[in-house]
């Protein structure tokens, strides 16, 4: 997940001007992810896949990395191996994806490449950096009362959906004694 956050605190400045360090995104990895999660996702047509996401919340950014059960119905779904997906949802057009390489040392090499030779090959150009205000406490959102849609896991069964507050969320899988993922 520390990857993928870093990408999505990228992605944030980009999108937001607000340059959140990558340490303050609320970030989960994949290590608790097991296979009869991937199974019962996949009974109930999701996969399963580390997804970051960022977006503003009353002003203030939220930015997140977590496994999520994504329907097989949705791009995301597909995305696998080096490969990565940007979904971005517009106001003009709807969703756009943008898919790709983005992992492993060859991509990673083959994007400092092309950097570099774009760098040179428009050094006497007047192009100006990006300008991104450093992140506040105001500037980022609460995690604790974003709201997503959840399900939960426990002893090989899909107990079902519930949207709450990743506070609440906590407690309902915390009573279950069951497993949570958000749903995409």
């Amino acid at each position: 997940g520390l990857d993928a956050a870093r990408k999505i605190a990228i992605l944030s400045a980009l999108s937001y001007g607000v340059l959140i360090p990558p340490d303050r995104v609320h970030t989960e990895g994949i290590r608790g992810i097991t296979e009869e999660d991937v199974r019962l996702a996949h009974e109930n047509g999701y996969a399963i896949k580390l997804i970051g996401k960022t977006e503003l919340s009353d002003g203030k950014v939220l930015s997140m990395v977590s496994p999520r059960f994504v329907p097989l119905s949705s791009p995301l779904a597909s995305v696998g191996g080096v490969f990565n997906g940007v979904l971005v949802d517009t106001d003009m057009v709807g969703e756009v994806m943008f898919y790709g390489q983005g992992a492993g040392k060859l991509p990673t090499a083959g994007a400092v490449c092309a950097d570099i030779v774009d760098i040179l090959s428009h050094r006497f150009e007047d192009r100006r950096a990006p300008v991104f205000e450093d992140a506040t406490d105001e500037s980022i959102a609460d995690f604790s009362t974003y709201v997503s849609k959840n399900c939960f896991l426990r002893d090989g069964e899909f107990l079902g959906t519930d949207t709450l507050s990743e506070t609440d969320a906590d407690k309902k899988a915390k009573h279950l004694g069951a497993r949570r993922y958000r749903i995409l």
